[in-house]
C-alpha cells in the first residue's frame, strides 16, 4: 500500500468541507422550519460548516501523516531486510567458489610429489572457478548500474541513465542474429532448435549492451533449463509504441509459486540450481532492469508446455 499522494490528499480534503456543509445545511434545515431564520442567520451557519470542515481536514491530514509514518518504517525495514539477505546471498556465492580454489592450491602445496596430470587437473578447476568468480562479479556490477540508471521515481531513462547507458538506434534484428550465430553449436549438442518470428527489422533507440543481454540471458536461461529436445521461440510484434517480445520454451516450465519471485536476485527454485548450469542467479534480474530501462515491463508465465516471458521494449 503507497502513501496518499499531494493530489489524493487534495481531493479527500475538498471532499470532507463538501460533505460537512451538506450535512450542516441539511441538519439546519431540519430542526429549523423557518427558511427565514437561516436565511437571518446564515452567517452563523457558514461559520459552524467551516469550522466542521477544517476539522475534518485536520482529522484527515493526521491519519494521513501517521499512515505515511507507518508504511515509511514498514519499507524501511523490508528495504533493510532485502539488503541484509541480498549481502547473505552475495557472500555464499562468493564463499563457494574461494572454498574451492583454496583446496585446490592447498592441495596441491602439501602434495610436492602430486603427478604433473592431477596437479594440472586441479589447476584447471581453480582456473574454472575463478571464471565463476569474475563472471559474478561483472553480474553484481553490472546489475548495480541497472538498479541506479532506472531508480529515479521509477523513470525508464533519465540524466543518470543517459551517463551510464548512452542509447542510440540500433536494430534487434541484427542482435538477435549474433545471438544464434554464438548459440548454434551449444544448440547443436543438446538437440534443441532456436527459432526466430521476428520482422527483418526491429529498429528502437536504446543501449546496444544491455538489448544483448536481455535476449542472450533469456535464451541462455531457456537453454540450461528448458531441457535438450527442445525448442526456444523467440517472437516480436509492434503494438503502438512498443516493440512485444516472446520468449518461450516448449519445457517442463516453472512451478506457479515461483512465478512471482523469477527476477529477484539469487532466487532459485532449488538450491543447486544457478550453479549447476554455471549460472550467477542474477540472470533474470539483468533482464528485468535492462526492460525497464528502456521503458517497457516483463512478466513471466507457464505456457502449457514450457515457460514464456512476454516484454515490451520503447521504440
Amino acid at each position: 500500500m503507497k502513501p496518499l499522494s499531494v493530489g489524493t490528499r487534495l481531493f479527500l480534503s475538498i471532499m470532507a468541507i463538501f460533505v460537512a456543509l451538506v450535512i450542516v445545511f441539511v441538519a439546519y434545515l431540519r430542526f429549523d422550519e423557518s427558511l427565514s431564520t437561516v436565511i437571518r442567520d446564515d452567517a452563523i451557519f457558514i461559520w459552524f460548516a467551516i469550522g466542521l470542515a477544517v476539522l475534518l481536514v485536520v482529522v484527515l491530514l493526521l491519519y494521513s501523516h501517521k499512515m505515511d509514518s507507518s508504511l515509511a518504517r514498514a519499507a524501511s525495514e523490508e528495504n533493510a531486510q532485502m539488503r541484509r539477505q541480498l549481502t547473505q546471498n552475495i557472500s555464499h556465492e562468493l564463499k563457494t567458489p574461494v572454498a574451492s580454489i583454496q583446496g585446490y592450491l592447498e592441495t596441491i602445496l602439501a602434495n610436492p610429489e602430486m603427478p604433473v596430470e592431477t596437479k594440472r587437473k586441479f589447476l584447471k578447476r581453480s582456473l574454472a572457478q575463478t571464471q565463476r568468480l569474475t563472471t559474478l562479479l561483472r553480474d553484481i556490477s553490472a546489475l548495480n548500474r541497472l538498479d541506479e540508471a532506472t531508480r529515479k521515481e521509477g523513470k525508464s531513462f533519465n540524466n543518470q541513465a543517459a551517463l551510464l547507458y548512452p542509447f542510440g538506434r540500433i536494430d534487434i534484428a541484427q542482435t538477435l542474429a549474433q545471438l544464434q550465430r554464438e548459440t548454434a553449436l551449444t544448440f547443436q549438442t543438446r538437440n534443441m532448435s532456436l527459432v526466430y518470428n521476428t520482422p527483418e527489422t526491429i529498429d528502437i533507440n536504446g543501449n546496444g549492451n544491455v538489448i544483448y543481454s536481455i535476449f542472450r540471458n533469456l535464451i541462455d536461461n531457456a537453454l540450461a533449463y528448458a531441457g535438450n529436445g527442445t525448442t526456444v521461440t523467440v517472437t516480436a510484434h509492434l503494438e503502438g509504441t512498443h516493440w512485444h517480445f516472446t520468449v518461450a520454451d516448449n519445457g517442463p516450465g516453472v512451478p506457479a509459486q515461483h512465478l512471482k519471485r523469477i527476477f529477484e536476485r539469487f532466487y532459485r527454485l532449488d538450491k543447486g540450481r544457478s550453479r549447476a548450469s554455471d549460472g550467477t542467479g542474477l540472470g533474470l534480474s539483468i533482464v528485468k532492469n535492462g526492460v525497464i530501462l528502456h521503458g517497457g515491463t516483463i512478466t513471466a508465465s507457464n505456457a502449457n508446455p514450457g515457460l514464456r516471458y512476454d516484454f515490451t521494449l520503447h521504440r
